[in-house]
């Protein structure tokens, strides 16, 4: 099965890596296009367990900064929405303009 995960931030990799250790091909998106190269070229840094182990196993991961390939190229869809780890919202530098517009 193809998965997508729109969204691939410290949730969504998560998800990702474990879908594609499980022999899933997985396609992933965020809207970050150095993160994305950092998973295409298998260099991220994370404190999450076991992400850069898998990550670096990885075989049938793809990632894009283009939502539409994603969706257009997987059975299934998958979306992780920024989630703040803390009051100060250090984990997301957009969550004080998302909480501002939803609060409108």
């Amino acid at each position: 099965m193809k998965i997508g995960v729109i969204g691939a931030g410290r949730l969504g990799i998560c998800f990702a890596l474990l879908a594609e250790s499980a022999g899933h091909d997985v396609y992933v998106s965020d809207i970050s296009s150095s993160y994305v190269n950092k998973l295409t070229t298998k260099t991220l840094f994370s404190n999450e367990p076991e992400v850069e182990d898998l990550l670096l196993r990885s075989t049938k991961l793809r990632a894009t900064t283009n939502n539409g390939n994603v969706i257009k190229s997987c059975d299934v869809i998958f979306t992780f929405v920024p989630t703040p780890s803390s009051d100060r919202s250090s984990a997301c530098p957009d969550c004080p303009a998302c909480a501002s517009k939803a609060a409108r």
